[in-house]
């Protein structure tokens, strides 16, 4: 396996679960990381997700890439219990405080400042439901995408492809206090629309982007 197609999850929800499962079909390396990786066998006994390793958070900070799926309320104290494994390596935050940053921050700067050291940082998936990962309904969906770090952005951007999202760069990372406040006004929208959870935002030009 290619080493920079290696990707530890902190996180084994919805979402969590659904990008492993994706990444694993189109070839990437997944540890999903649990604080109970023996429970997290047994779910996935039941689920297609060939290819994904249960494991524990320990293990899955260990790869090259990691990506933050747990709770907001439990990631600052997560980052900060691994900080020692994180640093240096290619974060994705796709946590979603949903108003709990503090005014005028976001969540990924909450997480930076838990982690207290530096890393590779890239937002993504913010503003994508976990139900259209992968889902092959011929609308083209968009993963909005923040990073100071070039690196860290062409990661993101090739797991938004492998996830079947079109990737859309908005920037550095004081984007991403814009995407976290779309977050909620997305699925408010996606309520009124009958709540089927496979809304998402879409930026578009007279050239047809």
């Amino acid at each position: 396996m290619d080493a920079n197609r290696q990707v530890g999850i902190l996180g084994a929800g919805r979402m969590g679960l659904g990008l492993a499962a994706a990444w694993a079909a189109q070839g990437w390396g997944v540890t999903l990381g649990s604080r109970d990786p023996k429970a997290l066998a047994e779910r996935l006994v039941d689920v297609d997700v060939a290819g994904v390793r249960p494991a524990s958070h320990d293990e899955a900070v260990r790869a090259p890439v990691v990506v933050l799926a747990t709770p907001w309320p439990v990631t600052a104290e997560l980052v900060s219990a691994h900080a020692q494994a994180l640093a240096e390596r290619m974060l994705i935050d796709i946590t979603n405080p949903f108003g709990q940053a503090p005014p005028g921050s976001s969540g990924v700067a909450v997480h930076q400042a838990a982690l207290g050291r530096p890393a590779r940082w890239a937002v993504a998936f913010k503003t994508n439901f976990w139900t259209t990962i992968a889902l092959q309904d011929g609308a083209l969906r968009q993963c909005l995408i923040a990073a100071d770090d070039d690196g860290a952005r062409a990661v993101a951007v090739a797991l938004a492809v492998a996830a079947g999202f079109a990737p859309l760069d908005c920037g550095g990372l004081e984007a991403a206090q814009a995407l976290d406040g779309m977050v909620p006004l997305m699925i408010e929208l996606d309520r009124r629309a009958g709540g089927a959870h496979r809304s998402h935002w879409h930026f578009a030009t007279t050239d047809g982007l």
